[in-house]
């Protein structure tokens, strides 16, 4: 009898090894099919795509478009408008503006009038806010908050402004421009606690440049103005500055490019020296990228940079370019209008594409392997194949 027991026991423990066995071998197929697939949407190659919706929208020769939470806003001298990612219209905004200009920081969308008065702060739902400045916007930008940095300037003298996105100004400057020089551009943080400010001056005809940085936290309380670090360049001008994502600086100048921490005390952690003159540029939350021509001008190369200043790759680039932006921190878009190249963080080829009609845009999303592809009248949303 306990023979019997023993010999069905033996009987019944084969189907489980057998399941256990399966589960085990099962197991690191998925996660081996699942790591491909990953790998595989985020350096693999394609040169093809399907349309997966398209809509209608206005044609017109003035209107300029951005991504924004992975719908679509259209802006021109008269208005601003945001479709989503369906292509439902959300806002409609009308105002007047001569030169109007787009910044952006998390779920806030900044339209300023350059040489006006006027600067919107949206949101994904709505209007913010509007502010009216008593003086020409020179530069303008925006943290994720709403909060607004503004530089304005009256003959000799620059204003730098702080506004909430209602309108209510909560710090205010001057800048007597014989001075310290002409002011360049400005950048707000992305949690609005710093503002930079990049100067240029002329001193026994040397150009050089200032940058200065105040801090709204209470690492700034007690620093006169504000001021918590002032950088200064002989022989260079920095007509570009940016916050990444962590707070910390990066400047561009012709052939050099500062890095600025964002500790309390800030202070320079790197300077990449570039032997060609620089023609480019662009800044991703974590990254920086940069073109330059090679020694006879024949090539064009595609640079790209962390925050701390390591080389991550150079890409000799095949074609001409009118627009070179990062799509997210890891892709970056080279495009001429009617020839593409979507570069990965390898600096490998994810899209490629020629048009035979020219694109107005080509846009992210937030859908995988999908981006809106802007022409003239018509939006599509499309996936690369």
């Amino acid at each position: 009898m306990e023979e019997q027991e023993l010999e069905e026991d033996k009987i019944d423990r084969k189907p489980k090894r057998r399941l256990y066995l399966l589960v085990l071998l099962v197991i690191p197929i998925a996660i081996f099919l699942a790591v491909m697939v990953k790998l595989s949407d985020r350096y693999g190659q394609f040169d093809s795509y399907e349309v997966i919706s398209h809509f209608d929208i206005s044609k017109s020769s003035t209107l300029n478009y951005t991504e924004f939470n992975g719908g679509l806003v259209s802006y021109s001298q008269d208005g601003a408008s945001y479709l989503d990612a369906e292509g439902v219209a959300v806002w409609n905004e009308a105002y007047d503006m001569q030169s109007p200009k787009v910044r952006m920081a998390g779920q806030r969308l900044l339209i300023y009038d350059t040489k006006g008065t006027t600067m919107k702060v949206l949101s994904p739902e709505k209007e913010e806010g509007e502010i009216q400045t008593n003086l020409p916007i020179v530069r303008a930008d925006v943290a994720a908050d709403g909060t607004v940095a503004a530089m304005m300037q009256e003959a000799d003298t620059g204003y730098l402004n702080v506004y909430k996105a209602n309108g209510t100004q909560i710090a205010q400057g001057q800048v007597h421009l014989s001075k310290s020089g002409y002011p360049m551009d400005l950048a707000i943080s992305e949690d609005g606690k710093r503002l930079a400010v990049s100067m240029a001056s002329v001193k026994k005809g040397v150009l050089s440049a200032t940058i200065n940085i105040y801090d709204f936290s209470e690492a700034g309380e007690g620093k006169r103005d504000n001021l918590v670090a002032t950088f200064q360049y002989g022989d260079s001008l920095c007509p570009e500055i940016e916050f990444f994502s962590d707070g910390s600086l990066v400047a561009y100048s012709n052939h050099k490019i500062h890095l600025i921490d964002a500790s309390s005390e800030p202070k320079e952690e790197e300077t990449i020296r570039v032997k060609q003159e620089i023609k480019s540029v662009m800044t991703g939350e974590q990254t920086l990228g940069f073109i330059t021509d090679n020694e006879d001008s024949t090539a064009r190369y595609l640079h790209v940079y962390s925050q701390s200043g390591k080389e991550k790759y150079k890409k000799k680039l095949d074609i001409g370019y009118t627009q070179c932006r990062f799509l997210t921190d890891e892709e970056i878009l080279i495009t001429n209008k009617e020839n593409l190249r979507v570069y990965n963080k390898l600096g490998g080829v994810r899209f490629s594409y020629d048009f035979t009609d020219g694109i107005t845009a080509f846009l992210p999303t937030e859908g995988r392997q999908e981006y809106l592809l802007i022409y003239e009248d018509q939006c599509e949303r499309i996936k690369i194949q």
